[in-house]
């Protein structure tokens, strides 16, 4: 990518201040940027491009000249809530205020970023044609490397910029990794990660049950083909994702209060929100699911329990085989029951509702979202107010991920930038947003009109991409 343009660099920080104590009682206080006549600025360069209006001397660094708080703000506002800003979409916020730009993002469709890797998967298989290439050697299927090119070209010129910010949070919460034989599906990761912009402002009960019924979800956590008990052959229900479905998606290992802290029994210890039994048992719902459908081969005429991903199409959700569930009475977290004689799909929507209903899922959710897009240390009256959002968005409804943004991002600890100075407050962008922030700052250009970007070398120096873990 290339430099079309060298807007203003507005940094992403509050206004500080600093004191130089020149004799006893007496500090004049300095604003950084408000300029001082006894700083001395330098540049190691003082380059001028052809069209730009000035030369590159720093002297803005420190005369003053252009500083504008309600830019920093929103700056510092946009760092929180998107992949990064350009000039424009600063002004923007600046223009019409925080609430008002979140509506307008709230009402943008997400993008469709299955369409988008087809497209990608077309043209690289057309351009590989067009070169000599043996169409033999052309694959089916795109892999990871499409996908994140597929990514990086919806996030260079997309308009759902809140959207996807949250989407990618919420992917460092429900956790699938291309560190795994889903490289190979890059279809499937755009599925996945579509599921996720899809659900980023609607109801978490949806997104926990469809993230549940996903493939790549079913493959990851190893509830797809994972059949009942058999006990001739001694074999009892995969415990994986009932575990982590329970610890890393809704209630966590221990009782909560509203604020985050944990609840104590009478001695004082922690109370644990379940145990092995509770782990058994729930494994026991998540038994049956084969995959949905099969993409066309000459060994597989129809989708089927034990049918691998390698036939598979990693875009259907999972399907539930009936024969293969675990059948009676199940007894969930705080011994609430679910009743024999259900089919396999109502027994996953009834332990859905045990799980969402569960009072540690406002607090446990709303603090990781809390920590992806503001505060890694939010204190635990930011948690609480978050979290009794989460339980009740003003009209009665649990679980509104709208509401909940609206909260984390409005909240006085988010807004506060006198808060900045304690040093636990803040948040360290990891490499991989600082990344994308600098891309979507500059005003950029590409000769053939593609953003195209494998993030290999970037994954390799840094671990970090989506769904890298």
């Amino acid at each position: 990518m290339m430099s079309k343009r060298a807007p203003l660099a507005i940094p992403f920080i509050c206004i500080f201040s600093f004191y130089w104590g020149l004799s006893q009682g007496q500090a004049p206080t300095i604003y950084l940027g408000a300029g001082h006549g006894k700083i001395n600025v330098t540049a190691s360069s003082e380059l001028e491009q052809s069209n730009w209006d000035e030369r590159a001397t720093a002297q803005k660094a420190a005369s003053g000249d252009g500083l504008h708080e309600p830019h920093f703000l929103a700056s510092r506002f946009l760092a929180q809530a998107t992949f990064g800003a350009d000039q424009n979409t600063i002004d923007h916020v600046v223009d019409v205020g925080y609430e008002a730009w979140i509506d307008e993002q709230m009402a943008i469709p997400a993008t469709n970023m299955l369409e988008k890797i087809y497209a990608v998967h077309e043209e690289v298989n057309r351009w590989f044609l067009d070169n000599g290439g043996d169409s033999t050697e052309i694959t089916g299927r795109p892999g990871w490397v499409r996908f994140n090119y597929a990514w990086w070209d919806a996030n260079v010129r997309n308009k759902d910029l809140l959207r996807q910010r949250v989407a990618f949070a919420l992917s460092e919460i429900f956790v699938i990794s291309v560190q795994s034989e889903l490289e190979g599906f890059g279809d499937g990761l755009a599925s996945y990660y579509q599921v996720l912009s899809n659900h980023a402002f609607g109801n978490y009960r949806d997104l926990l049950r469809d993230v549940s019924l996903h493939p790549c979800m079913g493959f990851y956590l190893s509830h797809l083909n994972n059949p009942k008990t058999n006990l001739e052959e001694n074999t009892r229900p995969d415990e994986n994702y009932a575990r982590e479905i329970m610890q890393l998606f809704s209630v966590g290992l221990y009782e909560l209060n509203n604020d985050g802290s944990r609840k104590k029994d009478a001695s004082g210890h922690d109370i644990p929100t379940y145990g092995q039994n509770d782990i058994k048992e729930m494994a026991k719902i998540w038994t049956g699911l084969g995959v949905g459908d099969i993409i066309p081969n000459m060994y597989e005429e129809e989708a089927y329990f034990g049918a691998g991903i390698y036939s598979a199409d990693m875009t259907v959700p999972m399907q539930m085989y009936g024969d293969y569930h675990e059948p009676g009475e199940k007894t969930l977290l705080g011994g609430k029951t679910i009743p024999a004689g259900q089919s396999g799909l109502e027994d996953i929507e009834s332990a859905i509702d045990v799980l969402f209903n569960h009072p540690n899922v406002g607090p446990f959710i709303s603090r990781r979202l809390i920590q992806r897009l503001v505060k890694s240390n939010p204190s635990s009256q930011y948690i609480e107010r978050v979290s009794l959002t989460f339980n009740n968005n003003g009209t009665g409804v649990r679980g509104d991920l709208a509401a909940v943004i609206r909260a984390i991002l409005l909240d006085e600890e988010a807004r506060d930038c006198g808060r900045i100075e304690d040093s636990d407050s803040g948040k360290l962008r990891e490499p991989f947003v600082r990344y994308t922030h600098f891309a979507r700052a500059l005003h950029t250009e590409q000769y053939y009109d593609r953003f195209w970007n494998a993030g290999y070398n970037f994954w390799q120096s840094t671990g970090q991409g989506v769904f890298a873990a």
